[in-house]
C-alpha cells in the first residue's frame, strides 16, 4: 500500500558529488538503481534511466536543478526532484542492495515537487530504479 503526498515547490541549489561506495548503502550492488538504507538522505541524477552521481547529504539540503533527493524514515520515503523532467520509476523495498527486493508502487516524480510515499512499518530499505521521462502523465505505479 502505498499513500503519497504532493507538498509545495521549493526553491533548487546546486550541490554535486560523488557518493562514498560502502557495501550496502548507495548503488545496488549487482541490481539496477540506488539503495537508500534506513535513515539516510541521498542526491543523484539520472544517466540511462538509472540514478547516477549519487552522493550522500542532509534531508534539509535541496537538490541541484539537475538532482533528485530521496530520504527514507521508517515507512515514509520523501523524494524531491530538482530537475525540470517528471519521472515515472519503479522502487524495490529490499533488506540490502544486492537483493532484488519486492516492487512497491510509487507516483510520478514532478519537476519540483516534493513527493512523500508512506507503508506501514519500517522499511529496512529501498532500491529506485529504471526511471523514465513521464511526458505529460502523471500515475501512481
Amino acid at each position: 500500500m502505498t499513500l503519497a503526498l504532493i507538498a509545495m515547490p521549493l526553491g533548487l541549489a546546486p550541490a554535486l558529488a560523488q557518493h562514498d561506495g560502502h557495501e550496502g548503502h548507495g548503488e545496488a550492488k549487482g541490481q539496477p538503481g540506488l539503495f537508500i538504507s534506513q535513515g539516510e538522505t541521498w542526491f543523484f541524477k539520472i544517466s540511462d534511466g538509472q540514478p547516477a552521481d549519487a552522493r550522500k547529504g542532509r534531508a534539509d539540503e535541496k537538490p541541484g536543478s539537475d538532482e533528485i533527493r530521496v530520504s527514507l524514515s521508517g515507512g515514509m520515503m520523501n523524494v524531491l526532484n530538482g530537475s525540470p523532467v517528471p519521472y515515472n520509476y519503479q522502487a524495490f523495498i529490499a533488506k540490502k542492495a544486492s537483493d532484488k527486493g519486492n516492487r512497491t508502487s510509487v507516483c510520478t516524480l514532478l519537476p519540483g515537487v516534493t513527493v512523500f510515499e508512506s507503508w506501514p512499518g519500517k522499511l529496512p530499505g529501498i532500491r529506485l530504479a529504471n526511471f523514465k521521462d513521464a511526458g505529460d502523465g502523471m500515475i501512481c505505479a
